[in-house]
């Protein structure tokens, strides 16, 4: 869903986009979502192994910020509100600072 919604916004509003994975979980879900962003021209967060997402969140503000992206995609693990540890765990990304940077990205 992360990389059809960067093809949408790079393509369709014409967004320069950058997508970062969350998911610490799953082995390949990194890869995955790199592997999408070369097939569809979004550029990817660089892979750091053992790095926890609020780390990886850190980062792809920072690189949104430094290299002009309009719009940063973070993709979770899919979380369900059920998961209590999954739902600690965004706890710990800060979404009020997060979206509060987004948003200014989104006003330059």
């Amino acid at each position: 869903m992360t990389a059809k919604l960067a093809l949408l916004l790079s393509q369709k509003e014409n967004r320069k986009v950058l997508m970062a994975s969350l998911d610490i979980y799953r082995r390949a879900a990194q890869q995955q979502l790199a592997v999408l962003g070369q097939q569809i021209n979004v550029k990817t967060l660089p892979i750091v192994a053992d790095e926890k997402p609020e780390g990886i969140t850190a980062r792809a503000l920072d690189m949104a910020q430094r290299e002009g992206f309009d719009v940063l995609l973070l993709d979770t693990a899919g979380r369900l509100l059920i998961d209590d540890a999954l739902m600690d765990e965004l706890t710990h990304v800060k979404y009020r600072r997060i979206l509060w940077k987004l948003f200014l990205l989104q006003m330059r």
